[in-house]
């Protein structure tokens, strides 16, 4: 059984119930007897998670992959392998055993890219929608969002930003090289129409 809140977030999954702060980031979850806290950087970013008092480290890979836990003090715990879509193909203990079953390793949730792993079903949970790794897609499409500005763009979610959609030139990238002196208005290589949007 899933239940949402009011604002689409998930805060429970059979007998696991999840937390959120006001930036919607999982805070905590409790597991039947397993209490686990999560902390985040500046920037949103998982850094370590405490188990019934017990604080870890995530380690992670240039993407934000979760690949390793380290312990309070600085041991190696476990590790993670995903395939390039995100597929878990190993967990493995601080000896290169392989995990299976019920461990810290298996109850922590943050996984490939900080997402949220389902065990029961190898899906990540993205807030908004469900990710699949072995197909490499998303289950459901983004939520749709239009800023009724009435261009043919108006789908775009960056501000002042508009797009030549007839010929994919983004005139916003070529302002920005023309105010950084990168591009010279007159190279004709470049088919940039620079439109201005108040």
């Amino acid at each position: 059984m899933f239940i949402y809140d009011i604002n689409g977030m998930r805060t429970q999954k059979g007998n696991t119930h999840y937390y959120y702060d006001i930036d919607n980031n999982l805070i905590a979850m409790v597991k039947g007897n397993d209490t686990l806290h999560f902390y985040y950087d500046s920037n949103n970013s998982p850094i370590a998670f405490t188990r019934n008092n017990t604080m870890y480290y995530y380690v992670k890979n240039i993407q934000g992959d979760i690949i390793k836990i380290v312990s309070e003090d600085g041991c190696l715990a476990y590790t993670y392998d995903y395939d390039a879509w995100g597929a878990l193909l190993s967990i493995k203990d601080n000896q290169g055993n392989t995990i299976s079953g019920n461990s810290l390793a298996t109850t922590n949730p943050l996984r490939y890219r900080g997402y949220v792993y389902d065990d029961e079903t190898g899906l990540y949970y993205l807030q908004s929608r469900y990710y699949d790794p072995k197909t490499g897609r998303f289950l459901n499409a983004d939520v749709y969002f239009d800023t009724e500005s009435g261009s043919p763009s108006s789908m775009i979610l960056y501000g002042n930003t508009q797009y030549d959609l007839i010929n994919n030139n983004c005139m916003q990238m070529c302002a920005n090289y023309l105010n950084l002196g990168k591009l010279n208005k007159n190279d004709k290589s470049f088919n940039c129409k620079i439109v201005y949007s108040t």
